[in-house]
Formats: C-alpha cells, sequence, structure tokens
C-alpha cells in the first residue's frame, strides 16, 4: 500500500509519501473506522421506528510507518524537517496492490494529524500518522 499526501494544483502540486510498502517505507500497522450520522423518527401511532441516513459521514486512518535512513544525522534532520514542513491538510491518494491491478483511492480535503515519532533507533525511524475525511472517493477530485 501507498499512501500520499498531495498539495497544490497543476504544476505546483508537492507531494508527501507517508508510507509506501514498495519503495522501504511499509506499513507496520494500520486501522480504518469512520462513522455515518442516521436519524431515529418514532412516527405517531407506529409500531417501530423509522431510520433515515443523512448523508453525513466521515473515515478515518490510522497506521504507522518505519523509515530507513542513510544516516544518523539524516535521521534527525527527517525528524526536524518532517515534523514542521508536513501540511496539515490535502488530497490523500491510496494505492494498494491488489493482484496484476492496482486500485486507487481518493480522500479530498483530508487532515494529517501532527505525526508521532513512535522511536528514533541508529538510522531507523518510526512514524504513527492519523488522516480523517469526509469520504472515499474512486475518482480524482477535480
Amino acid at each position: 500500500m501507498k499512501i500520499v499526501l498531495e498539495t497544490g494544483s497543476g504544476a505546483a502540486i508537492k507531494r508527501w509519501t507517508l508510507a509506501d510498502d514498495f519503495n522501504n517505507i511499509p506499513i507496520q500497522s494500520k486501522s480504518t473506522g469512520g462513522d455515518q450520522v442516521s436519524q431515529q423518527v418514532n412516527l405517531f401511532r407506529s409500531g417501530h421506528p423509522v431510520f433515515f441516513d443523512r448523508k453525513n459521514e466521515w473515515f478515518m486512518m490510522e497506521f504507522t510507518t518505519k523509515r530507513q535512513h542513510e544516516s544518523f544525522n539524516d535521521a534527525e534532520i527527517f525528524i526536524l524537517e518532517h515534523i514542521s514542513e508536513l501540511p496539515r491538510q490535502g488530497l490523500i491518494v491510496i494505492t494498494a496492490n491488489a493482484g496484476y491491478s492496482a486500485k486507487i483511492r481518493y480522500l479530498p480535503n483530508a487532515i494529517v494529524k501532527r505525526p508521532k515519532l513512535g522511536s528514533h533507533i541508529g538510522v531507523s525511524t518510526e512514524w504513527s500518522y492519523s488522516i480523517m475525511a469526509a469520504s472515499i472517493q474512486i475518482d480524482r477530485p477535480t
């Protein structure tokens, strides 16, 4: 699985790779969740309630990655830059390699909570991310 945060548009798109199982930033663990708003209505003289989907939902994904850096100094520099330079909102692009074809999903206007450094041992750093978005889309937002 590959998870990329994109900001900007056109030629000015900037990309931050948060996780990439195929290129040395593997996901160690992940969980997903979310919720949707529904309403229960008790109609007058009805024997049972009626439920309505209010089309208001959200999605959350939390995951941990491990990064290998070229040197101890590179790891320390990455720690400082990653926390301060990573944008807090943008388009999240999730690519899952499902056999012979990749599946891509988009989370427009997703919020990336400040990443947490789990550990820093030698040239290795472990990061935890939490992403929240209003929806998951099949088509890339325009």
